[in-house]
């Protein structure tokens, strides 16, 4: 007999308790009924995803009803969440976006209308709202410092921020003041905000393209893409319902600082590029921006336009400074043993462990914890079962989502907010669980799990010390030791290849596994490659032709410049003594001692038509809920380790900018400080930064 469904038991317990009239018990019904058949995901997502296709008017009412259906249901967990999230849920939840073609559709639509087309341009280049559109002043136009003064809708007008003036907008905002002859004070577009938005949807029509409302470009990440906070790491998703600032990264004092974030966005996508570089992976839209270094230039580019053998900016190492003691270290060490190998049940923790030596030592530790403990040999196999009793435990583990299986499994957010000698025994229990052991030349420090994500915040931990490791994943044929086969069988690891980092780890971490350092001396392999074979060239023929010196203490300029050869950074500090005198200098004295690592682009995966059908595949087809984070000042996130930029202003693109020029536009004083973001510049220096569409 099929399960009653959920909100028809609801409507039954409404009409028996009677506090509620007949009409509002059936809307009460009608709305978890329609959430039951249409969406019946009971989540978070589930609910975004919902809300988002309620109108504005009916939010309030579909809120109340579906917190006192959660209610009866017992999650009280979700309730909650509705009533803390009234003003975000499906507040802009908008299934896709327009290209960057269809914008220049847009723009050619407007024709001669000069209103229209300031509008358009003001929202594509500037990423203005409609009311900061509306509000716009002439007096806020700046056509000397060729800049914008914008007053931040969603700050009451409390909040203003400068933003750069391109010279076709500028060129059509003098003609319509002209033609229109607005005084200083005059609003420059003198139109309500929702004509605004009717404006650009008529235009819409009119070009052809999608018909929408004002639509900013979105350049998202996905949910679990880890962002780093003050207080450790959250995903995405967790950031995008907690009032947090972040941890951007600051390119003037080459280092992580704290930010304000003013604006957080949630839609749909389905479209979704996963970019593995140097080992690190970052699943975004294909819109999202990051930083790449190529051919002797910084530039900002989509993440979809990336190549493989491109080098795109990550952070060496992760700075997080407001963390705190959170449990017991040796409790840390217990729980990163029992998520790489534990099963939790009933009031019960198992644990099977091959090793004796291993086995004793987490059955002694757990007596000492006051954990109530067991330690027997399996009869049918050479392992041994280690039991823990203990509902505390029992109800911790599930309380911090260890219980669910392995392929589904994660860090403890908690642990992100940790201290580093708790964050070091969790690392080393969960070593002691999945990780291999080092006794030969040709191995390294490996992880394993099913679970990538689970990986992937592993990951980050090690980066709060500065241990670099790289994702990697492979499918194979597997039989289990109960005799079960898996065709298509998909691992993932994350593995420490650099015989300094190896040494570092084997340092930090109190693994009981063997990590035999003296057999890792012998493995140079640099992954802190810096990609200035060209600039490096151009040195050298240059230095050839003046007739300047070409080796210096063993380093040789040429050994880069025949097979254009990136160096490492160890490398390139050497080669930095024969060059000192030599203008660009400063600027790879900078890229050594940043705290900048360039990774490159090996692998980059598309969601597509055929994915669904391709074992293996990372990304399958589907619908994808993205976020995005708008951080002023900075324009900087470190998502996945990765540097993003900022992702509201994605049309300032500085495609193949020399270095000399960026040094001026962002005010450094140092080029070895220079990196793109987003700013304003003096209109010398304006006329060198290419506008959209080029």
């Amino acid at each position: 007999m099929a399960e009653e469904p959920k909100w028809l038991r609801y409507k039954k317990w409404l009409e028996a308790m009677g506090a509620l009239r007949p009409s509002t018990i059936a809307s009460h019904v009608s709305i978890a009924k329609n959430f039951e058949e249409t969406v019946n995901d009971f989540s978070e997502d589930g609910i975004v995803r919902f809300m988002s296709k309620v109108s504005p008017n009916s939010k309030g009412q579909y809120r109340a009803a579906l917190i006192n259906f959660l209610t009866y249901l017992g999650r009280d967990d979700l309730a909650k969440y509705l009533k803390m999230s009234k003003s975000r849920i499906g507040k802009k939840y908008v299934d896709w976006y327009w290209t960057e073609e269809e914008v220049q559709k847009l723009i050619e639509a407007c024709g001669d209308n000069l209103r229209h087309r300031i509008i358009v341009k003001l929202a594509y280049y500037l990423a203005l709202r409609r009311r900061e559109i509306s509000e716009l002043r002439v007096r806020d136009i700046d056509f000397k410092n060729m800049t914008v003064r914008v007053t931040l809708a969603k700050k009451a007008g409390t909040v203003y921020m400068q933003k750069p003036l391109y010279k076709d907008l500028a060129d059509d905002i003098k003609q319509y003041i002209e033609e229109t002859g607005k005084k200083p004070d005059d609003r420059l577009i003198d139109m309500h905000p929702v004509a605004v938005s009717y404006a650009v949807y008529n235009l819409s029509k009119k070009a052809g393209i999608r018909p929408a409302h004002i639509h900013k470009l979105r350049h998202c990440v996905h949910p679990n893409t880890r962002v780093v906070v003050p207080e450790g790491v959250l995903p995405a998703k967790m950031l995008y319902f907690r009032h947090s600032p972040i941890m951007a990264y600051d390119f003037n004092d080459l280092k992580v600082v704290e930010a304000e974030v003013i604006d957080k966005t949630v839609h749909v996508s389905d479209k979704l590029v996963a970019i593995l570089a140097g080992g690190r992976e970052l699943i975004c839209t294909p819109e999202h921006r990051v930083f790449r270094l190529r051919n002797g230039k910084i530039e900002e580019v989509e993440a979809g336009k990336l190549s493989v053998g491109d080098y795109i900016a990550g952070v060496r190492w992760i700075e997080v400074p407001n963390r705190r003691k959170i449990f017991e270290p040796k409790l840390w060490r217990i729980l990163g043993y029992i998520i790489g190998d534990g099963y939790v049940h009933g009031r019960v923790v198992d644990i099977t462990e091959k090793r004796e030596d291993i086995a004793n030592y987490y059955l002694n530790l757990a007596r000492e914890l006051g954990l109530s403990s067991s330690l027997k040999k399996h009869k049918d196999r050479k392992s041994h079962l280690l039991s823990i009793y203990s509902t505390a435990l029992v109800d911790l583990a599930f309380s911090l989502g260890m219980s669910k299986k392995s392929p589904d499994r994660r860090t403890p957010t908690e642990l992100f907010h940790a201290t580093d000698e708790e964050i070091i025994e969790f690392i080393a229990g969960f070593y002691d669980a999945e990780g291999l052991e080092v006794r030969k030349e040709s191995e390294f420090p490996r992880f394993f799990s099913t679970s990538k994500e689970m990986l992937k915040d592993i990951q980050m931990l090690l980066l709060y010390f500065g241990v670099h490791s790289n994702l990697q994943k492979r499918v194979r044929k597997v039989k289990t030791p109960q005799g079960k086969i898996y065709e298509q069988h998909k691992m993932y690891e994350i593995y420490i290849a650099d015989g300094d980092e190896i040494e570092k780890f084997s340092k930090l971490i109190p693994t009981l596994k063997t990590v035999n350092v003296t057999s890792t001396r012998s493995k140079r392999r640099p992954h802190d490659i810096i990609p200035v074979a060209d600039v490096l060239k151009q040195i050298y023929e240059r230095r050839l032709r003046e007739g300047k010196i070409v080796v210096k203490y063993g380093a040789a300029l040429s050994k880069y410049v025949r097979e254009l050869r990136n160096p490492s950074r160890n490398t390139l500090a050497n080669l930095l003594k024969i060059i000192e005198d030599e203008p660009e200098h400063k600027f790879l004295k900078g890229l050594v001692e940043g705290n900048i690592i360039w990774l490159k682009v090996t692998k980059i995966e598309r969601t597509g038509g055929c994915s669904r059908y391709i074992k293996g595949k990372e990304l399958s087809v589907g619908h994808y809920l993205v976020y995005d984070f708008d951080v002023p000042q900075y324009n900087t996130l470190i998502t996945d380790g990765i540097i993003s930029h900022n992702s509201r202003v994605g049309h300032l693109r500085l495609k193949g900018v020399p270095l000399d020029v960026l040094s001026k536009f962002l005010g450094h004083e140092k080029l070895d400080t220079t990196m793109i973001y987003a700013h304003i510049g003096p209109p010398v220096i304006q006329k060198e930064i290419p506008p959209p569409f080029t």
